[in-house]
């Protein structure tokens, strides 16, 4: 197949760039969580993530590719029962 013109773009191709390093800075994602008791038998949380909606994108300097580094921002609620 080496020898087939065709196939030959398939052939001795390696991603060099594939293999560097390539380095994230850090930064902050700001996560709350808030419980109440409700005496002795019962909690109520309430959970908010990534509270400042940041939209944080790492472009690869190899590839030149996006990625979203922090998920979008989203709420949820527990209710921990104790019997």
């Amino acid at each position: 197949m080496n020898s087939n013109p065709e196939y030959n773009f398939m052939m001795d191709r390696y991603f060099t760039y594939g293999f560097l390093s390539d380095v994230i800075e850090p930064w902050v994602l700001l996560n709350i969580r808030l419980t109440k008791e409700i005496g002795t038998r019962a909690q109520v949380s309430f959970t908010a993530n990534n509270v400042t909606n940041t939209s944080r994108y790492h472009t690869n300097r190899n590839t030149n590719s996006k990625t979203q580094l922090y998920p979008n921002m989203y709420f949820g609620a527990e209710l921990k029962i104790n019997l």
